[in-house]
C-alpha cells in the first residue's frame, strides 16, 4: 500500500482518513464479482484512480471535498506520466487545461445532452449519448467530466455501450492514430488487438496508453461477456507547477 500512503500524507488528516476508508471500499468491494469486473479492466495498481474519475457505487466518495479530491488525483497521476509533454491535450471533443466549463456546458446545451452535476458542481455526469463526430455507431452509455477550481477540464472518462469484437478494435484503433497525430507516440500496449484474443474468455483486454508529463490517454477494450466488448477512454490532464 505504499503507493496509496504517499500521496495520503499530502492531505490533511480528516481527508487522508476519508481516503483510507475508500481504499478499504475498493480492496473489500474487489473481492466480490461484480466490482471486480468493474476493476479488472484497468491495472491492479489503479483501484483509486478508477474510483476517482467516476466509478459508481462508492458509499464514501462524496465525503471528499472537490479540493481535496483534486489534489489526491495530482497525487496519483504523477506516479504514472511520462517524461515528455504532450503536443496537445484531446479528449473527445475537448483540451483538458484549455476546455473551460462554461465552454462545456454551452458545447453539452449544442448537442442537447442533459447532465447531472456532482461533488460541489466539479463533476458533470452524463449517459446514454450518441456524438455526431463519434465514431459510427459508438454510443457513450457513461460520459464523466472534471473541472478543477479554475474551471478547467482536467479529466474525462467516457464509457461505451457494448459491441462486437471488430467494432470495439476498430474504435480502439482509430482513437489510437488521432491521439498518435495529436499527442505524441503509444508509451504501452497491453493485450493482442485480434478479435480471437478478446472473444477468447471474459476480461480480455486490449488496451493502449500515451503517458506524457502533463498529460495521460487511456484507451482499452474489455470483453464484458453478455454485455460485448466495451470500450473506455480515459484523459487526464496535470497542471503546470
Amino acid at each position: 500500500m505504499t503507493s496509496v500512503e504517499e500521496p495520503l500524507r499530502a492531505l490533511p488528516k480528516g481527508s487522508a482518513r476519508r481516503w483510507r476508508r475508500i481504499a478499504l471500499w475498493v480492496i473489500g468491494s474487489a473481492l466480490g464479482v461484480t466490482t471486480l469486473i468493474g476493476l479488472a479492466h484497468l491495472p491492479v495498481a489503479r483501484p483509486l484512480l478508477v474510483l476517482l474519475l467516476g466509478a459508481q457505487g462508492c458509499p464514501v466518495l462524496n465525503e471528499v471535498s472537490a479540493k481535496d479530491g483534486e489534489a489526491y488525483r495530482v497525487a496519483q497521476l504523477k506516479q504514472r506520466r511520462g517524461s515528455q509533454a504532450a503536443k496537445a491535450t484531446p479528449a473527445l471533443a475537448f483540451q483538458l487545461g484549455i476546455t473551460r466549463r462554461e465552454d462545456a456546458d454551452a458545447w453539452l446545451t449544442a448537442h442537447s445532452i442533459t447532465c447531472s452535476s456532482e461533488r460541489e458542481d466539479t463533476v458533470l455526469r452524463c449517459a446514454d449519448l450518441a456524438l455526431a463526430d463519434e465514431i459510427a455507431g459508438a454510443i457513450v452509455r457513461d460520459l464523466y467530466l472534471q473541472f478543477d477550481a479554475a474551471k478547467r477540464l482536467v479529466a474525462l472518462d467516457a464509457q461505451y455501450r457494448g459491441r462486437s469484437s471488430e467494432a470495439a478494435l476498430a474504435h480502439v484503433a482509430a482513437r489510437t492514430r488521432e491521439l498518435e497525430n495529436s499527442v505524441g507516440p503509444v508509451t504501452s500496449r497491453v493485450g493482442t488487438p485480434t478479435t480471437q484474443y478478446l472473444d477468447a474468455q471474459r476480461l480480455a483486454r486490449v488496451e493502449v496508453t500515451f503517458r506524457c508529463s502533463d498529460y495521460v490517454a487511456e484507451v482499452s477494450a474489455l470483453n464484458y461477456g453478455k454485455e460485448g466488448i466495451v470500450v473506455r477512454e480515459q484523459y487526464q490532464w496535470l497542471p503546470p507547477t
